[in-house]
C-alpha cells in the first residue's frame, strides 16, 4: 500500500544497477551482504511477523554489538549516531523511534501474536523497521570508507566510536 503511487525516475535505475554492482563484490559473510540477504528474504515474506523479524535480523547484523549485550540501546544509539551525526537532537528523536521500535520486534520474536494491534499499526511497524535497514544500506554502499568498514572486522570498533558519549 505505502508503495502504491511511487514511480521509478530514470536516476533510480541508474543508482540501483550501482548498487548492484557493488553488491556483487561484497565478502560474505560480512555484516552487509547478511543485511541484503535478509532485506531480500523481508521483501518477498508475506507472513508480517517473519517479515518484521528478517528486517530486523539485518539491521542487528549491521548495528548489533559483537557481544550481544545491551542489544535494544546499542542498535538504537547506533542507528541515531549513523543517520544522524551532527545533529543530537534528530539523533535523540531517531533513538526513542528505534527504542519503541524495537518492542515490535521482541514482540514478535517471542511468540506475541499482536493481535491487539491495527493493520495500519502493522505496516507502520514495517515500513520504519524497512526504512531503518534500507536507508542504513543506501549510506554504506554510497561510501566507500563505510563499505570497507562494515565488510571487515573493523565494523564493531566504528560503531563503538561513533556511538561513544551520546545520550
Amino acid at each position: 500500500m505505502a508503495y502504491r503511487n511511487a514511480r521509478l525516475q530514470t536516476q533510480d535505475v541508474d543508482e540501483a544497477h550501482a548498487f548492484a554492482t557493488i553488491i556483487q563484490t561484497l565478502p560474505h559473510p560480512s555484516a552487509l551482504w547478511t543485511a541484503l540477504r535478509c532485506l531480500a528474504v523481508a521483501l518477498t515474506e508475506e507472513i508480517w511477523e517473519l517479515r518484521l523479524l528478517t528486517l530486523w535480523v539485518g539491521i542487528e547484523a549491521l548495528l548489533g554489538p559483537e557481544d550481544g549485550k545491551d542489544i535494544h540501546k546499542s542498535v538504537s544509539k547506533r542507528v541515531a549516531r549513523l543517520l544522524n551525526p551532527a545533529d543530537d537532537k534528530t539523533g535523540r528523536e531517531a533513538y526513542s523511534m528505534v527504542f519503541d521500535n524495537y518492542d515490535w520486534r521482541c514482540a514478535a520474536s517471542h511468540g506475541a501474536r499482536l493481535s491487539g494491534r491495527t493493520e495500519d499499526e502493522k505496516e507502520t511497524a514495517l515500513l520504519y523497521a524497512e526504512s531503518i535497514l534500507r536507508s542504513i544500506v543506501r549510506r554504506i554502499l554510497q561510501d566507500a570508507l563505510l563499505l570497507s568498514v562494515f565488510t571487515s572486522a573493523q565494523r564493531e570498533p566504528h560503531l563503538k566510536k561513533i556511538a561513544a558519549g551520546f545520550h
